[in-house]
């Protein structure tokens, strides 16, 4: 049974930041106080616009702090790299747009992680994949119409790692 952390006196220390039920900063919820933000921000700028990111803020910070707590470190690196990229991306070459599905590669990758450490390529988000290239190419060129197509791969992978996981 684990028990709170005591001070030198004997009394309970209130944690500053808590993860368990939800990210909490000094016994507010995480949520409450970015829709706090948002609300003050829209009050005093009169624009909706900018203040949408931190809405957005709400899920990733709280993947976040639960990646923290649940010790999934490489989960956190990730976050963190893409989030690097994608201000990388943004501020130097000016690809806001298409940069964000930086955000969308994460499962993707950690999911070629998981199957690379377990030698199962089942493991492997090969949708998620097909999804990002699709949008990638129709964000970029354009070329929604013909490249709906690789979306047909999916079947054909599952059935190819099905049948090579069954000869392994």
């Amino acid at each position: 049974m684990n028990h709170p952390p005591h001070d030198a006196q004997g009394g309970r220390r209130r944690a500053i930041v808590q993860v368990g039920g939800g990210l909490r900063i000094f016994g507010i919820s995480y949520n409450g106080l970015a829709f706090t933000l948002f609300f003050v921000v829209w009050v005093i700028s009169r624009q909706i616009h900018p203040t949408w990111a931190i809405l957005l803020s709400v899920p990733l910070v709280n993947l976040f702090a639960r990646a923290i707590a649940d010790r999934r470190f490489e989960f956190v690196v990730l976050l963190c790299g893409a989030a690097l990229l994608f201000l990388l991306l943004g501020s130097v070459w000016g690809l806001w747009h298409p940069g964000w599905l930086v955000f969308c590669a994460v499962p993707v990758v950690q999911s070629a992680l998981t199957a690379y450490r377990s030698h199962d390529c089942r493991e492997f988000s090969f949708a998620g994949l097909v999804a990002i290239l699709y949008l990638f190419i129709g964000f970029t060129v354009g070329g929604w119409h013909p490249y709906w197509l690789l979306f047909l791969l999916i079947p054909l992978y599952e059935q190819w790692a099905r049948w090579f996981t069954n000869q392994a």
